[in-house]
């Protein structure tokens, strides 16, 4: 539950703008969790997801989410959030990883 709590820090006043969000990742019992009202349980989740009308919780597949999987990594050794995207300060694993899973969307 720490790391769901975790993207709090993350959450912009901008994005407070949706009428719903989507939340996937690959661990199917923090999905589970979530699905079975772990944000009604905790006070710092239901306050973070309170504004939403719709919220979409997908469990998907380890194979499909390696660029998810890279982040998790990369966020325990160093410090992770880009505010800047200046490409010389991402990883070129991120850039590379990110360009594989856009195939066919772009």
């Amino acid at each position: 539950m720490l790391s769901v709590q975790s993207v709090q820090d993350v959450f912009k006043d901008g994005m407070m703008n949706y009428d719903g969000i989507i939340i996937e990742g690959d661990n199917a019992n923090v999905i589970k969790d979530l699905q079975d009202g772990a944000i009604h349980k905790n006070d710092d989740l239901r306050g973070m997801f309170k504004d939403y009308r719709n919220i979409i919780f997908n469990c998907i597949d380890g194979k499909y989410n390696k660029l998810a999987d890279l982040c998790a990594n990369y966020a325990i050794v160093t410090f992770f959030i880009w505010d800047d995207l200046v490409l010389n300060k991402i990883p070129p694993s991120f850039i590379s990883l990110l360009k594989e899973e856009s195939y066919g969307y772009l």
